[in-house]
């Protein structure tokens, strides 16, 4: 592969990003005047790609595979608030060949179970304070098999089988190298 045609997408751009910049430099200002660096944003995506692909979670078939409206990939629901985990969880679903899709934090457990079903949602990353709703749909939800909960000031419980998101980040590598991310 030559620089010429490198694979274009989000991650090339803020691995490049990275690279040129002070590793100390702010990349993200968050709630409560939480700064995060360009080295550990770079750090936590890598490793939640590197945890969402031991979960065995990817790209299962490539785009000339499929017809224009499927998907080839895991889809991970994104139950947060606005919050660096956020944009660590899209980038790291990126990374890993993984779809994101963006959940409203606002939806009933009734609303979870239509719209995490009809998405084809395998994996879930949910702050502490909008567990109890997900708890309650999953039940109808036996496709998700992984859920990543982000602590918060509610320090609600862990749902059954769920693993905290600085766990799943502590035990995980970073991105492995033969995953290549895909601007599809």
């Amino acid at each position: 592969m030559t620089s010429t045609d490198a694979p274009v997408g989000v991650v090339p751009i803020l691995e490049a990003i990275a690279a040129a910049t002070d590793p100390d430099a702010d990349c993200i200002i968050g709630p409560g005047e939480r700064h995060l660096s360009w080295g550990a944003f770079t750090d936590r995506h890598r490793r939640l790609a590197g945890f969402l692909h031991s979960r065995g979670l990817g790209c299962h078939r490539e785009r000339d595979a499929l017809a224009d409206h499927e998907s080839g990939q895991d889809h991970l629901g994104l139950l947060l608030h606005n919050c660096p985990e956020y944009l660590e969880s899209m980038v790291g679903a990126f990374g890993a060949r993984v779809a994101p899709i963006n959940i409203n934090y606002r939806y009933t457990p009734a609303e979870l179970v239509e719209v995490l079903g009809d998405a084809n949602v395998t994996a879930v990353v949910v702050h502490d304070t909008l567990s109890a709703g997900l708890g309650e749909a999953l039940t109808a939800l036996p496709g998700i098999r992984t859920v990543i909960q982000v602590a918060d000031a509610s320090a609600a419980p862990l749902l059954p089988g769920a693993i905290r998101y600085g766990d799943a980040l502590a035990a995980a590598r970073p991105l492995p190298a033969d995953v290549v991310p895909s601007p599809d």
